[in-house]
């Protein structure tokens, strides 16, 4: 019996890769059909220099107040605020929305631009590895360096 399935992996491995590829093929297909019907917008995006968005919103969270993005004149933008603010979500909404528009999916916000990027570098949360004797600054700081280091001028990098 077991022949006779491991007969079929390749074929299955096969259809399953065929079959994931077709369901984010169909999915980008029913959010371009329906982005002029959603409460919140959708839109193609446009490649150009810099990075600006207007009503850009996270797409997994509902209800949410949609913000800007302007990045064209500053290559290190500093955020702050409050404790639950919506930083973070904002945060990853630019990071989601220039991948999403790399991928060549439609973008949840009203217009937005990207830049052309050769990677989406983040850090959001804080860790540490207590039984190694790493604090979580100091983890941070490891992650930072990685980061830095990997980095390109083209790249896009997000730290929370």
């Amino acid at each position: 019996m077991y022949k006779v399935v491991a007969g079929y992996f390749p074929i299955m491995e096969q259809l399953s890769k065929i079959l994931s590829e077709l369901d984010v093929l169909t999915t980008f297909a029913t959010v371009i059909n329906s982005s002029n019907t959603l409460s919140t917008p959708w839109c193609r995006p446009i490649f150009r220099s810099s990075i600006k968005g207007t009503k850009i919103h996270h797409p997994c969270v509902r209800n949410c107040i949609p913000n800007n993005c302007d990045m064209s004149s500053n290559k290190t933008i500093v955020l702050t605020g409050p404790n639950m603010g919506g930083k973070s979500t904002y945060i990853r909404t630019i990071g989601l929305s220039t991948y999403m528009a790399h991928i060549g999916c439609y973008v949840p916000a009203e217009h937005f631009e990207t830049s052309i990027v050769d990677s989406v570098i983040t850090r959001v949360g804080a860790s540490d590895m207590q039984m190694k004797g790493i604090s979580t600054f100091m983890s941070e700081m490891i992650e930072s360096y990685t980061m830095i280091k990997s980095a390109t001028e083209r790249s896009l990098v997000l730290i929370d």
